[in-house]
């Protein structure tokens, strides 16, 4: 932790900062969008430019986000290429009118507090501490600057800033509450007729041919057979590789001296630590800050638990909450003035002198030491020997699927890469676009590699597909069935079945507008019963979301207006699917009662519907700065 501080401490540390935001705050990649202007801008808002280069970037890296949120499996395939570009320039756009924004308010955030919050965040952590080694791999994975990751942390908290102002300032009076809960506990009676499809198709004559004919014309698309193909493909394995490896005692024995090494190297003790960290800053001076220490080390010394004492005085994020627990650490790890603290203790539960180091005043605890011991030779041979064994596998393995990729693209077939690579020519059965396929085809990067345009169009090798870090396969086509209309006389039953049925539903439909026009001119529900043969239902103190009923009655019920003096309410609803129409009438309406809730309960709800009502004002305020913005994307 104490390494942790002394690089943030720095303009170097400082910078580095930005990436907790970039990477895991609320705009990910999309914090890119400061990257200089380059000639040609893909995307230009107010000004502010972003090159294609650089919207290539952010592309790929939300590409990367989406593929390891979607798991081990996910097919890159399955990803939109245009979609997400559109997504990710949307993206930038709002984030580029949203800092603006921030900056006209001149909303501002300190580096104390970004300090803060680093400390705390677990993603930077290794084993419960803090790891300069992941800011640096971080900072040559994204290619920052220094600069960069600073200006951008605080451009994201600003952002944040004025969103939070946006969607945080939206309110509900307790009597809006009271009136929106009384609409959602409303009720309402209603006479339901049902007029099915099914009720007219025995009286629906046969089609003629050309009616047959026109109607499958018409809908050809939905009788289509099943792309299919055939492909051979080449399997390439780690376990083949694991079966050339050998390892023999001298290698055994290097491995073991080795280790000894490492472990020396490492320091073999180690030491678990507390403390008690107060900070000095502009309200607080060091005199003040160690007499608060020294009276903390006093109520210490006379009996108070130094856990319970660091969790509630300590101002270390990362360590408060767990008593100051720091956890087994050996030398090299903290600031060298804690260090050499920590290792004068001598026993456990000693405690430290105030130490001062770049970040404040310090009390340490000695919590264990424990001495690090190697096994011996025969104890970690087997170990050993399966280690090398899959180290010297890996590296044939991964040198072979850099090959394997690189020949794969280049060879005009697979014959020639099963011999380069002394593997089987293998054969799949037909395989079906969108069927269910059995064995390793029921992978689907496999069946998205077979069906792709560059097996079946360009007619060369796929892509190396990989089925997981130890498994890579290539495939190519062998044979193609495309997608093509059944002929009329094989689908010609069902052609028939579903004509008869488009009619009856028509007739359905058009029956009961009839008799929403009736009922609406004063015919009775009885009349309608008598006249059409049909049966009506009541249903009473409906609630809305009800599930007695198809929800799109149930949302035409509480659309229609309260019935007046004259009588019901009536309208048609077309139901789904082929089931026909429905006659709702609506009897009457009878309002919620009060508001059923504790005060704490009503203020939960109040809270939560407030939320919803600043979203829907954040979202106006962005339809608001993209219409006044000059936004240009190339």
């Amino acid at each position: 932790m104490q390494a942790f501080r002394r690089i943030i401490q720095g303009w170097l540390g400082k910078s580095l900062l930005g990436i907790i935001i970039l990477i895991f705050g609320a705009f990910g990649t999309q914090a890119l969008l400061s990257i200089a202007a380059r000639p040609k801008p893909a995307l230009e808002v107010d000004g502010e430019q972003i090159s294609q280069q650089a919207l290539d970037r952010i592309i790929s890296l939300q590409k990367q986000n989406l593929l390891a949120r979607m798991g081990a499996h996910a097919d890159p395939n399955l990803l939109d290429a245009a979609r997400l570009r559109k997504d990710v320039i949307q993206a930038l756009i709002d984030r580029s009118l949203l800092k603006e924004a921030s900056r006209q308010q001149n909303l501002v955030v300190s580096e104390e507090y970004i300090k803060k919050t680093i400390m705390g965040m677990p993603q930077f952590q290794d084993n419960g501490q803090f790891s300069e080694a992941l800011f640096k791999k971080l900072v040559e994975q994204y290619g920052y600057t220094p600069a960069q990751f600073l200006s951008e942390l605080a451009s994201d908290y600003q952002i944040n800033q004025w969103r939070d102002v946006l969607t945080s300032s939206s309110f509900m009076t307790s009597l809006e509450l009271k009136k929106l809960f009384e609409l959602e506990k409303q009720t309402r009676d209603i006479a339901y007729l049902e007029i099915p499809t099914a009720r007219y198709s025995a009286s629906i004559t046969q089609p003629t041919a050309e009616q047959l004919s026109h109607y499958y014309q018409a809908h050809s698309k939905n009788f289509m057979t099943e792309e299919q193909a055939k492909v051979n493909f080449i399997q390439l394995n780690f376990e083949s590789y694991l079966a050339k490896v050998q390892v023999n005692e001298v290698e055994l024995q290097q491995a073991y001296e080795q280790k000894k090494a490492e472990v020396s190297k490492a320091d073999q003790e180690q030491r678990r630590a507390a403390h008690i960290l107060l900070m000095v800053d502009a309200t607080h001076s060091e005199a003040q800050v160690r007499q608060q220490l020294l009276a903390l080390k006093q109520r210490i010394d006379q009996g108070e638990n130094f856990a319970q004492v660091a969790q509630k005085y300590s101002q270390d994020p990362g360590s408060a909450a767990q008593g100051g627990d720091l956890g087994f650490a050996g030398r090299g790890v903290y600031d060298p003035s804690f260090e050499a603290a920590l290792y004068s203790l001598k026993t456990a539960g000693e405690i430290s002198p105030i130490v001062k180091s770049a970040f404040g005043l310090h009390l340490i605890q000695l919590k264990e030491i424990k001495k690090t011991s190697l096994p011996t030779f025969a104890e970690l041979k087997n170990t050993l020997r399966q280690t090398l064994l899959t180290q010297k596998a890996e590296a044939l393995y991964q040198e072979a699927r850099s090959s394997f990729e690189e020949k794969a693209f280049e060879a005009g077939d697979l014959k020639a890469l099963a011999d380069e690579f002394s593997l089987p020519v293998q054969h799949s059965d037909w395989l079906k676009r969108s069927s269910a396929n059995v064995g390793l085809f029921a992978n689907p990067k496999l069946m998205n590699a077979a069906f792709s345009s560059a097996v079946l169009t360009e007619q060369r090798n796929s892509d190396v597909v990989d089925l997981d870090e130890h498994h890579s396969v290539v495939l190519r086509l062998v044979e193609h069935r495309a997608s093509v209309a059944k002929p009329l006389t094989v689908v010609a039953p069902q052609v028939t079945q579903l004509w008869i049925q488009e009619q009856a539903e028509a007739k359905a439909n058009k029956i009961g507008q009839t008799i929403l026009s009736q009922l609406r001119s004063g015919t009775t529900r009885q009349q309608i019963t008598a006249q059409y043969g049909v049966s009506w239902k009541s249903y009473l103190a409906l609630k809305r979301g009800s599930d007695v009923l198809n929800a799109a009655v149930i949302d035409k019920t509480f659309a229609l207006p309260r019935p007046s003096a004259q009588g019901a309410v009536y309208d048609q609803v077309i139901l789904n699917g082929v089931s026909g129409s429905a006659i709702v009438g609506l009897l009457a309406v009878k309002s919620g009662q009060d508001l059923p809730l504790k005060a704490q309960e009503q203020q939960q709800v109040q809270r939560f519907l407030e939320v919803q009502l600043g979203e829907r004002d954040f979202n106006h305020f962005m339809k608001y700065a993209k219409d006044r913005a000059d936004i240009k994307i190339n």
